[in-house]
């Protein structure tokens, strides 16, 4: 394959807008969501990582039809014959092109080819609270397994990152809430998973802080500015997985760690595997002992703790060091695959018995259950390329709004402390007064200006829109 095309295979169907928009989810992913842009993502799983699929539809009830490749025979006997099936979760501002090696294969496929595992492949809005996105893939793996359970042998999950704390935080939900298709989670294999936080994110909250306490206007602007990067972001500064972890605390609070979840909240009936990445060729580097993969520090990785108190009880045995394999490339790299392969196919038990584990009640909060699956299957899905204009449109016409407010605000500010000072000398105090009060209402009336332009145009840029769309 020659470069272009590993580059338009890597970047997906929709090319380098799909990767920026995921890149934009990851960054402001919330705001997109609160305020229902039409550039936010809606969790789906997908039938490859080509980024030109429509999402699958698990309510045909036949994993035949949910397989990208639908070519080999035996894909077409799932009715009778069970299936295992290989849930792919990626991590922030990524989508699912992230599994494509620069051959085209990923390791999906080669489960696929090697051992007919289905894969299927998971996009999610990585802006959103860890929590928030384990509870949502937590519904929709219900979903599959309500209509495809009898045909899933097992479920084995390959996560990513961020993924790899979305994964963990599902299985949780799951259990708490009684879902039948944890039970059937066999293997789960993190990769370069931030279990206890990355430090990059540690250091953004430290430098938000310094920018804040410096007494001028415009370094308290920056700090806000710093800040308004997204829940999801926030999660890795100690890997929260839980709505506990965050909730009712402050956000921005610097190096505040309150997790509660002390580390025992893997599956007991499932295997686990963790593979780690070094910047160096020589993992006993100085520099591979301080920033690991180059995002995530190997402790994260392999789930240690500083306090050890949320410590996650990983077997050493099933923990691999990848040399030289950097953060983005754990997630498509043939070395990688080969150690993958190897854990996903080690012998699982049959299904547990619930009651071995914990106290399950088949039918217990079904109700409830049923309504979230119905609103997150109700969730608007804007992957038309005109709807995403509308949605660039109305974000741009917000960044505009909001940031002139914010500019404005400081100009004014560092204006008052000019005429403060004037209006102590006596000689001048009174014409100071006057034209401080035409310099702001000057000021207001720009910004003002600006707005007003930046709002007709914007809502005339979206009318044009969905002229263009009604018509095609």
């Amino acid at each position: 394959m020659n470069g272009s095309t590993a580059c338009s295979t890597k970047c997906g169907g929709g090319g380098s807008s799909n990767k920026a928009r995921a890149i934009l989810n990851g960054v402001v992913g919330d705001y997109l969501d609160t305020t229902r842009n039409e550039l936010a993502i809606n969790m789906n799983l997908y039938p490859s990582p080509s980024g030109s699929d429509e999402p699958v539809d698990v309510s045909v009830a036949d994993l035949a039809l949910l397989d990208a490749s639908r070519s080999a025979s035996s894909f077409t006997s799932s009715q009778t014959k069970r299936r295992r099936v290989c849930i792919l979760v990626h991590g922030l501002t990524d989508d699912e092109s992230t599994w494509i090696m620069d051959d085209g294969t990923d390791y999906g496929s080669l489960l696929r080819r090697d051992h007919n595992i289905l894969p299927l492949y998971l996009r999610y809005n990585t802006g959103l609270h860890v929590s928030t996105n384990g509870q949502k893939l937590s519904l929709l793996l219900q979903s599959l397994h309500q209509y495809c359970g009898s045909q899933i042998d097992s479920v084995s999950i390959i996560a990513h990152s961020m993924g790899g704390l979305v994964t963990r935080s599902a299985c949780l939900n799951a259990k708490r809430r009684n879902m039948s298709w944890v039970r059937s989670v066999s293997h789960v294999v993190f990769l370069g998973t931030p279990h206890h936080g990355s430090p990059w994110e540690k250091i953004g909250n430290a430098i938000s802080h310094v920018l804040d306490a410096v007494p001028r206007p415009y370094m308290k602007l920056a700090a806000d500015v710093a800040n308004l990067r997204s829940s999801g972001i926030k999660d890795l500064r100690y890997g929260y997985v839980l709505d506990e972890d965050w909730a009712g605390h402050d956000p921005n609070g610097l190096l505040d760690n309150t997790k509660v979840q002390d580390g025992s909240d893997l599956l007991p009936w499932s295997k686990y595997f963790a593979a780690t990445g070094t910047v160096t060729v020589n993992p006993n580097h100085f520099a591979s002992h301080l920033v690991g993969d180059a995002l995530v520090r190997k402790d994260s990785a392999m789930g240690r703790s500083n306090d050890k108190v949320h410590d996650l009880d990983l077997d050493p045995e099933n923990i691999q060091e990848f040399a030289g394999v950097g953060h983005i490339h754990l997630s498509s790299n043939m070395d990688v695959y080969r150690q993958i392969e190897d854990w996903i196919t080690q012998p699982w038990d049959a299904y547990p018995s619930p009651s071995d584990y914990w106290e399950y009640n088949e039918g217990e909060g079904r109700e409830d259950i049923e309504t979230e699956q119905q609103s997150v299957a109700q969730s608007p899905s804007y992957d038309g390329k005109w709807s995403q204009a509308r949605g660039l449109t109305t974000l741009i016409q917000d960044s505009v709004d909001k940031g002139t407010r914010a500019v404005e605000g400081v100009q004014r500010e560092l204006t008052d402390e000019v005429y403060s000072v004037l209006t102590m000398i006596p000689a001048i105090a009174p014409a100071a007064r006057t034209v401080h009060a035409v310099q702001d209402t000057c000021v207001g009336s720009v910004y003002s200006i600006i707005r007003g332009v930046n709002s007709g145009v914007g809502e005339a840029t979206k009318q044009a829109f969905a002229m263009i769309e009604n018509k095609e």
